[in-house]
């Protein structure tokens, strides 16, 4: 299998620990990524070596509790879709996660267990490290250069989340895309939306100053994040999962995934504002988080489907100009 020789003598004993089955997917995704992983594993005692490293509970992040496999419903027991999933570690790493949970116990924390620990981990990696449309790796490669590279380093070329998951490309002519738009970024966010929302975004793209739904994106995220809403009491949205497991069968929610490409300069700016948020304000907030958020608000507050007025959308224009206009849009 190629593991690295740190993994050879993994502890025979698991440690235990339940996740959703979308978390268990996404585990898989990354293992197979990944050519020094190859095996879940691998993956988790990278997880668990760098969640002991950096310690993020100790600069903000709060311990997650794993849900129940079984939950009463009208006195009835109901299968939820967490599972159990246990996590072989190897043995010098598990005991430095058991003093670790010690030391916690001893600081007056006594609510932490080995499942909470390791669920938390997860959670963590999942959402902040290596979310679902990471775009730039940057957390990851701080956490390699900060505590050093785990296991060995691998020669290959990971490949991205685009090139695994991107979807068969139509017809290229059918873009119409501008002129302005033509050095947008090769790599797409990803987020998530409604089929409603998303036919409310095209048919916004209709719009003669648009045309298309990239150009409409960029607008938004300009004005987003000349605007900052966030920053005057709007709440960043989580975007829903596209498949939930019911009753153990895969379920369809109506999410579909939002494939969005913006100018380089765009995107880097939105990146460095997620980054921001994340270290000054405490806040996990992920693209898709981010991304969704703007949709959102344009969608509810900007152009809301049946407000005749634009009254909110030509003030944005005063105070911050035209968005055509931006230097983030055209350099």
């Amino acid at each position: 299998m190629g593991r690295p020789k740190s993994l050879e003598n993994f502890s025979k004993s698991p440690v235990a620990t339940r996740v959703t089955d979308p978390f268990r997917l996404r585990l898989k995704e990354l293992a197979i990524r990944h050519p020094d992983h190859q095996t879940l594993n691998s993956l988790m005692a990278e997880i668990l070596f760098y969640f002991l490293k950096e310690k993020p509970y100790e600069k903000g992040l709060k311990f997650q509790i794993p849900g129940s496999l079984i939950e009463q419903e009208n006195g009835q027991p109901v299968r939820t879709n967490w599972n159990n999933f246990n996590v072989f570690l190897p043995d010098g790493l598990k005991e430095e996660m058991k003093e670790e949970i010690k030391r916690l116990h001893s600081e007056g924390d006594l609510s932490v267990s080995s499942a909470r620990f390791v669920y938390t981990a997860i959670f963590w990696w999942l959402n902040i490290v290596e979310p679902e449309n990471n775009q730039k790796p940057t957390i990851y490669d701080n956490l390699q250069k900060i505590h050093g590279p785990f296991g060995r380093e691998s020669k290959k070329t990971i490949p991205t989340e685009e090139e695994i998951l991107a979807p068969v490309e139509g017809k290229k002519g059918k873009s119409g895309r501008r002129k302005s738009f033509e050095d947008l970024s090769k790599t797409p966010v990803v987020t998530r939306v409604l089929d409603s929302a998303r036919r409310r975004l095209k048919e916004l793209a209709n719009h003669p100053d648009r045309k298309t739904l990239n150009a409409l994106m960029t607008e938004i995220m300009t004005y987003f994040l000349l605007e900052k809403p966030y920053q005057k009491g709007l709440k960043f949205r989580i975007p829903r999962f596209t498949i939930v497991i019911e009753n153990g069968q895969p379920i369809q929610t109506g999410w579909k995934k939002l494939n969005i490409y913006l100018p380089s300069p765009l995107k880097d700016k939105m990146i460095t504002e997620i980054e921001r948020i994340r270290t000054e304000e405490r806040i996990l907030v992920t693209p898709a988080h981010f991304t969704f958020s703007a949709i959102f608000w344009w969608i509810a507050t900007v152009e809301p489907e049946e407000e005749e007025s634009r009254a909110y959308y030509e003030s944005l224009k005063k105070t911050h100009g035209e968005w055509k206009n931006n230097k983030s849009v055209q350099e």
